[in-house]
């Protein structure tokens, strides 16, 4: 497929750089000359449209780094979604870098690497455009990845090398997922995860990873099904939990503590005494918190405001946002980084 650009010089550009237009990616196989070059895959752009161009990137000393790494038994942390997006409860296509610096390190001449973990980890996160926000990380079952293994031989064939890449590519794609739970709010995940637990009692220690996710994952359905809304011992039942959480978050105790509890009688005098506490932490707090109030309610507002017109930019250019919460973040960050210094 041939595309011709108009204004633009695609001089220089090597095999592997890409174009990117509003809605497709399109990795360049030759250049032919200035305003012309071929693409990989046949793609269907029926207006003229404005592109920015990727340039291909040497890699190699990057991964030597990881390989490095790997070799000396530290941790590496990596996005394989390569981007931001607030589509809460799925992923975007995941980059198989990840999958490459695993196989490859295990096929280094350099480093004798007989095995590599690779940890899936899952954010979900409520509100993440609002400071103090919360976030809950869930940790799921390890991918294992050895050098006498199918996969690894796999990979080390070259006939066979894009197959085996794909592959852990799926496995780890499977793993990411079992760590995220949808839910609508955080009081709903709370909700979710207080229930599994309050499910599973004692034998919570005898029940895997994998089972452990696979409960919550029907806690999960259960929450946010219509039978929710329908059921109405189902809705006494989410408030009965929610009402026990809160509970908890007032007496400052988790509920795996409760069943230790042993019971006390509190006298008047102490009663009188906690709300004496109580009520003096309340109005130091009005003491601290009232000049801040003042002094950074106007760096709110400027936040606020410069971060919603940024969402809306970021709405228009792109198609994998929803509400563009996760660009809010971001940008109410920035400026604050800007204005609370001055």
């Amino acid at each position: 497929t041939i595309v011709k650009v108009a204004g633009g010089s695609f001089d220089g550009l090597v095999k592997g750089t890409k174009l990117k237009t509003k809605n497709h990616l399109l990795p360049i196989v030759r250049v032919i000359d200035d305003t012309t070059a071929e693409i990989r895959e046949p793609v269907e752009i029926k207006d003229p449209t404005t592109y920015k161009i990727w340039p291909k990137l040497d890699q190699h000393l990057m991964y030597a780094n990881v390989y490095k790494n790997l070799a000396e038994g530290k941790a590496i942390g990596i996005f394989p979604e390569g981007g931001s997006h607030d589509n809460v409860g799925r992923l975007l296509e995941l980059k198989p870098g990840v999958a490459i610096m695993t196989l490859g390190a295990l096929a280094s001449p350099k480093y004798s690497i007989n095995r590599i973990t690779i940890v899936p980890i899952g954010l979900n996160y409520f509100e993440p455009y609002r400071f103090r926000s919360s976030l809950i990380c869930e940790f799921g079952r390890p991918v294992v990845v050895e050098k006498d293994s199918d996969l690894f031989r796999e990979y080390i064939n070259p006939d066979t090398k894009r197959q085996a890449v794909s592959s852990l590519m799926h496995d780890i794609e499977t793993a990411m997922l079992g760590c995220i739970i949808p839910a609508d709010s955080y009081d709903t995940l709370q909700a979710i995860q207080t229930a599994t637990k309050l499910y599973m009692g004692p034998m919570s220690a005898k029940i895997t990873t994998g089972e452990k996710m696979e409960i919550s994952k029907r806690m999960s359905r259960i929450m946010n099904s219509t039978y929710m809304e329908e059921d109405e011992k189902l809705r006494q039942l989410k408030d009965q939990i929610e009402d026990y959480n809160q509970e908890l978050r007032t007496n400052h105790i988790r509920d795996r503590d409760v069943q230790n509890i042993q019971p006390q009688s509190i006298g008047l005098f102490q009663e009188a005494m906690w709300y004496i506490k109580h009520v003096a932490i309340v109005l130091l707090s009005m003491f601290i918190a009232v000049p801040s109030l003042m002094l950074f309610a106007p760096v709110a507002m400027i936040c606020q405001n410069l971060s919603l017109k940024e969402k809306s930019r970021a709405l228009a250019a792109s198609s994998v946002k929803y509400k563009a919460f996760d660009v809010v973040a971001s940008y109410k960050i920035m400026v604050a980084i800007v204005i609370v210094p001055m």
